[in-house]
C-alpha cells in the first residue's frame, strides 16, 4: 500500500488543464535546472533506502464498501490503479486525479466484493459495473493538489449484500480520532509490486502544521498555498498508502446497535516515496459534503443534505453491518454467532432503586443526579447543587416519588467550573424508607475490584436497540447502562474539550473509565453525577457498590474517557457521623423490621 499517482513524475509528466483532459503530455527536454535530476530520474533507481509498506490483509466484508477502479485494456485485461468508496447505491467516492490515468485514459469498470482482485478463487460475492459518468470537483487541476476529490456514477445500482454496501461519510470539521484506518489494493512498497489482495493499515492523524514541515513549497511545487483545511494527513512508522491506493478510503469504524458503520473521514491523494514515514495527504471529506449531496442530486438521485447524518446513516444499512467484535462468538466468511449480551452498551428500562434525580422548584438542570447512601442522605456533585443561584429543591426517586432538601454540604475547596473536590452531600427532610430503597455502598480504596464497571447515560433508542432486523426509526429516549474499562493516569484519554478543568491534570481523587473506540454520535450522553457502579459480594449477599460519580465526558466514555469523583480522597466518614448525630435529634426511631 501506498501513495496514489506518482507525485514525483509530476515534474516530467503534467495533465492538460482542460475539464476534459484526455492526453497526458511531456514537459521539453531543455533543463531548466540541474536541481530535478532525482525527480526526472528516480524511477531508474533501486538502490532506495525505503521500508515496505506494511499493510493486513483485510477480511471479506470488513471493507464492504471498497471498490478497485480499472481500465479495460485492449487485450480485454483490466489495470486496476485507483480506488473508490460506495457511498450510495451507484455513486462512488474517489480521487479527482483518478479520472485519468497515466496514458491518458478513463476508467470505466469498478468491481466490489472481491478481495483478490486478480484471482478468480474468491469471486463468489463479487459485483462489477461499468462507470458510466466522472464528476470531478469544478476547481481541481491536475498541476495541483487541491479538491482532490470526485464522484464516479455507475451504470445501475448495487445489489445490496453484506459484502457490498455503502460506506457513510463523516461530516463533521472536528476529527478527534486517535488513529483511522486505510485500505486498497496498491503497491506494497517503493518500486514494488502491486499487492494483489486487499490490504488495510492503521494510520495516525496529525495536525496539518505538522504535516507541512514535509510538503512545503519547496519540496513540493503541486502545492503552492501549502497544505489547506481540506487537506488531512495521517502517518505511522512502518505503515503506509501507496501507489495505486488512490481514492480509496480513510476511514473510522463506529459502533451502534451491537454493530459497526465506517465513516469516511478522507480520499487517500498524495504523498511521499511509500513506507519512508512521511505522512500521507487525504482529502478531507467533510469540506465536501454539500458538493457530494448536491453532485448526486443534479445527477437524479433522491438525496438532501440530511442523507449523510450520522444516526440516519448508520441505520440506513444497519442489517448489512458487521457486529462489534466483543459480541461474536465465532465467525466464518458465511456466518457469525453472537451473544448480544455482551455488548458494550445494555438498553435498560430503571434506574437502580438508589439513584434519584435532582430537581428545582422553579426549573433547572435535566441531567443531574445523585445516589442515596443512608436513610436521610444523597450523594452528589457539588456543581449540581445550585442552578442560576437557585439550590436543589427536591429529589425524585422510585420513578415518581419526591422528597424535599432540607441541606446541603459542598467540600470546602470546591470552585465553580473545576474538576476538583466536585462532591457534595444532601440532607433529606425526611426518612427514607430502606426496606424499599436499599442504600448503595462507597467503595473508598484507590484500587478498583474490577477491571470494568458501569454507568449510566440516555441515547436514541433506534441507535442503541440489538434486533436482527433493521429498527424502526425512534427517536424516543432510552436509557442506558455503558460498560467501561478501568483506565489509569497514562492511559486516561481526556477530551481537549474538558481540559480546562483540570488545569493541574488528573489526581488521586479522579476516577477514569471509558473504551477507546468510538460510537456513533450522539449516540449516549451521560447522566451527570449519576454513579460507577457494580453489585459486589459481601458477607454472603449482593449489594450495590458505586466508586464514582460522574463528572463529565463525550459519548459516555468511548472513544476519550469519562472523568469522575472518586471517594479515596473523600471519606464521607464525618460527615455522614454529623448527619446521624442530627437525624437522633430530628427523628424519631425507625423500625427496622
Amino acid at each position: 500500500m501506498k501513495l496514489k499517482y506518482l507525485v514525483t513524475l509530476g515534474y516530467f509528466f503534467f495533465y492538460a488543464h482542460a475539464q476534459d483532459a484526455s492526453t497526458l503530455l511531456m514537459l521539453p527536454n531543455d533543463r531548466l535546472s540541474l536541481d530535478d535530476c532525482h525527480l526526472r530520474y528516480h524511477i531508474l533507481s533501486i538502490d532506495v533506502p525505503v521500508k515496505p509498506a506494511f499493510g493486513h490483509p483485510a477480511r471479506l466484508k470488513e471493507f464492504a464498501h471498497i471498490g478497485a477502479i480499472g481500465r479495460t485494456q485492449t487485450d480485454g485485461t483490466i489495470s486496476w490503479n485507483c480506488g473508490g468508496t460506495l457511498i450510495w447505491d451507484n455513486f462512488v467516492l474517489t480521487a479527482a486525479h483518478c479520472a485519468v490515468d497515466l496514458s491518458g485514459k478513463r476508467p470505466d469498470v469498478i468491481r466490489f466484493g472481491d478481495l483478490n482482485i486478480h484471482s478468480s478463487d474468491d469471486d463468489e460475492y463479487a459485483q462489477q459495473l461499468k462507470i458510466i459518468k466522472i464528476i470531478r470537483h469544478p476547481e481541481h487541476r491536475y498541476a495541483a493538489q487541491y479538491h482532490d476529490i470526485a464522484l464516479m456514477k455507475l451504470e445501475k445500482n448495487v445489489v445490496l449484500h453484506e459484502t457490498v454496501v455503502p460506506a457513510c461519510l463523516w461530516t463533521d470539521e472536528e476529527v478527534r480520532f486517535k488513529s483511522l484506518e486505510a485500505a486498497g489494493w496498491g503497491k506494497i512498497g517503493f518500486a514494488a509490486e502491486q499487492t494483489p489482495v486487499l490490504l488495510k493499515v492503521i494510520l495516525k492523524p496529525i495536525d496539518n502544521q505538522e504535516c507541512g514541515e514535509t510538503y512545503t513549497n519547496d519540496t513540493n511545487r503541486k502545492l503552492p498555498l501549502g497544505l489547506q483545511d481540506h487537506h488531512i494527513c495521517a502517518v505511522d512508522e512502518k505503515m503506509d498508502t501507496c501507489e495505486g491506493d488512490s481514492g480509496g478510503p480513510l476511514q473510522i469504524k463506529l459502533m451502534h446497535n451491537a454493530r459497526v458503520t465506517p465513516f469516511i473521514v478522507g480520499v487517500t491523494s498524495f504523498g511521499t516515496i511509500c513506507g519512508t514515514s512521511s505522512p500521507g495527504v487525504y482529502t478531507k471529506v467533510s469540506s465536501y459534503h454539500n458538493w457530494i449531496v448536491d453532485t448526486m442530486k443534479s445527477h437524479g438521485e433522491n438525496v438532501n443534505e440530511f442523507i449523510y447524518n450520522a444516526t440516519f446513516c448508520a441505520l440506513r444499512y444497519v442489517r448489512f453491518r458487521e457486529y462489534e467484535d466483543v459480541i461474536v462468538t465465532s465467525r466464518t466468511d458465511n456466518f457469525v454467532s453472537a451473544d448480544s449480551s455482551l455488548r458494550h452498551v445494555q438498553a435498560v428500562e430503571n434506574l437502580p432503586p438508589y439513584v434519584v434525580k435532582l430537581s428545582w422548584r422553579f426549573g433547572g438542570r435535566d441531567d443531574c443526579y445523585g445516589a442515596i447512601i443512608d436513610e436521610t442522605s444523597v450523594l452528589t456533585l457539588a456543581e449540581c447543587i445550585f442552578h442560576d443561584n437557585n439550590p436543589v429543591d427536591h429529589i425524585l426517586y422510585l420513578e415518581d416519588q419526591k422528597m424535599n432538601v432540607n441541606k446541603f454540604h459542598i467540600h470546602p475547596e470546591y470552585t465553580n467550573g473545576s474538576g476538583y473536590n466536585n462532591i457534595a452531600i444532601l440532607s433529606l427532610e425526611h426518612l427514607l424508607d430502606v426496606r424499599k430503597i436499599q442504600p448503595a455502598c462507597i467503595w473508598y480504596e484507590q484500587k478498583f475490584p474490577f477491571n470494568e464497571v458501569h454507568i449510566f447515560g440516555t441515547g436514541r433508542f433506534d441507535i442503541n436497540t440489538f434486533s436482527l432486523k433493521p429498527p424502526l426509526i425512534n427517536s424516543s429516549m432510552t436509557l442506558l447502562r455503558p460498560r467501561a474499562a478501568v483506565q489509569n493516569s497514562s492511559s486516561c484519554i481526556v477530551s481537549n474539550r474538558y481540559e480546562a478543568r483540570l488545569k493541574m491534570g488528573l489526581r488521586k481523587e479522579h476516577v477514569c473509565i471509558g473504551k477507546d473506540f468510538f460510537l456513533v454520535p450522539k449516540s449516549c450522553d451521560l447522566l451527570i453525577a449519576g454513579p460507577i457502579d457494580e453489585t459486589m459480594w459481601r458477607v454472603s449477599n449482593h449489594y450495590p457498590t458505586i466508586f464514582g460519580l460522574v463528572q463529565f465526558g463525550r459519548d459516555c466514555g468511548f472513544g476519550e474517557h469519562v472523568i469522575a469523583t472518586g471517594f479515596a480522597n473523600h471519606r464521607l466518614d464525618e460527615v455522614c457521623a454529623a448527619e446521624e448525630s442530627q437525624r437522633k435529634k430530628e427523628f424519631a426511631p425507625v423500625s427496622r423490621q
